[in-house]
């Protein structure tokens, strides 16, 4: 635990729980379905690794502040205003799944780099409108749309509750 102090106070403060991974396995932030593990090279499938392309894409194509490593005792969200250095950090991590994964390497990982730094570009230029489309026609066309709203409103629920922003 880390004890920090809420941004332009003096007299309170907060106790911190640091998660090691924001996504997946169950000690994370957002705890997502049927991701058990809390190790990224243990992902054994091609729809484990989706699934974290897309809580990492809804997580910032919702709201203006992105999710942390960080909760609250309580479990509420710490996170961050949106910015281009977070998501190209978050999206070098999926890169090193794809390249690390031997399960993973066996799918045409190229094209699918090619889509998600093409998600990531739509983002950083301020087309969320054009990303979120893009990403929901993939996960139409890979038959994994239940995984994706499943994922989408997991993430809603999760940044719906009260959280504490850190200003970088």
């Amino acid at each position: 635990m880390i004890r920090i102090t809420l941004f332009g106070s003096t007299s309170r403060t907060n106790q911190l729980v640091f998660h090691k991974n924001i996504y997946f396995g169950p000690e994370s932030v957002l705890k997502l379905p049927d991701l058990d593990r809390d190790n990224p090279a243990k992902m054994d499938t091609i729809t484990e690794f989706l699934a974290v392309t897309y809580a990492l894409f809804n997580d910032f194509l919702i709201g203006n502040y992105v999710l942390t490593h960080y909760t609250t005792q309580r479990g509420n969200p710490v996170v961050i205003p949106l910015n281009s250095r977070t998501l190209n950090g978050r999206v070098r991590i999926l890169f090193l799944l794809l390249r690390k994964h031997p399960e993973l390497r066996k799918y045409n990982t190229d094209s699918l780099k090619k889509f998600i730094q093409q998600i990531a570009n739509y983002i950083k230029q301020g087309k969320r409108g054009i990303a979120e489309a893009k990403l929901l026609q993939f996960a139409q066309e890979t038959g994994t749309l239940d995984l994706y709203y499943s994922i989408r409103r997991k993430i809603l629920e999760k940044k719906s509750q009260p959280a504490l922003l850190l200003r970088q």
